[in-house]
């Protein structure tokens, strides 16, 4: 798991890389404040409403199962 765990951190952009820690936290809270993420009760990092939206046809063209009461993609 600690390879895994590093090799995505290499796969990252650069700049990013680079960014302290205050940094990527601030980052984070920004993205959750403003949708595009949301946090949840156990404290873990989920996909927001903005984001969801945004990838809303995604989900349809690549066959993301739907929620059989919204008709929406069935996602956890």
């Amino acid at each position: 798991a600690r390879q895994s765990s590093q090799a995505g951190s290499s796969q990252a952009p650069s700049s990013f890389r680079q960014f302290s820690l205050s940094q990527k936290e601030k980052t984070l809270y920004d993205l959750i404040r403003d949708g595009w993420l949301c946090s949840t009760e156990n404290g873990n990092v989920g996909i927001g409403i903005r984001s969801f939206l945004d990838l809303r046809s995604w989900f349809r063209c690549n066959d993301i199962p739907s929620c059989d009461v919204c008709n929406e993609a069935g996602v956890k």
